[in-house]
């Protein structure tokens, strides 16, 4: 399954569709983490901000992290059986 796209006219590459979030570094281990990171975006550059880490913005992508601790799963909850039973 291909992500969506915005055509734009002439030689530009499509970009993401408005709706889509597209995270910058997306191999990095700051995006699974239980300590929320901050994005912020310069001009030119986005950088993650880590809330644990003395070197707030560590060099990306981070692919190990001695403070790294998974986000917990979001409990999933049984579907209602649409039979009524």
């Amino acid at each position: 399954m291909s992500p969506e796209v915005e055509k734009e006219d002439g030689d530009s590459p499509p970009r993401p569709a408005k709706h889509e979030v597209l995270l910058p570094f997306p191999g990095s281990l700051c995006h699974r983490c239980a300590a929320p990171p901050s994005y912020v975006a310069t001009r030119t550059s986005i950088y993650i901000r880590c809330p644990l880490l003395p070197n707030k913005y560590p060099p990306q992508p981070v692919v190990t992290c001695r403070l790294f601790r998974p986000k917990e799963a979001v409990p999933q909850h049984p579907r209602a059986d649409p039979s009524g039973a």
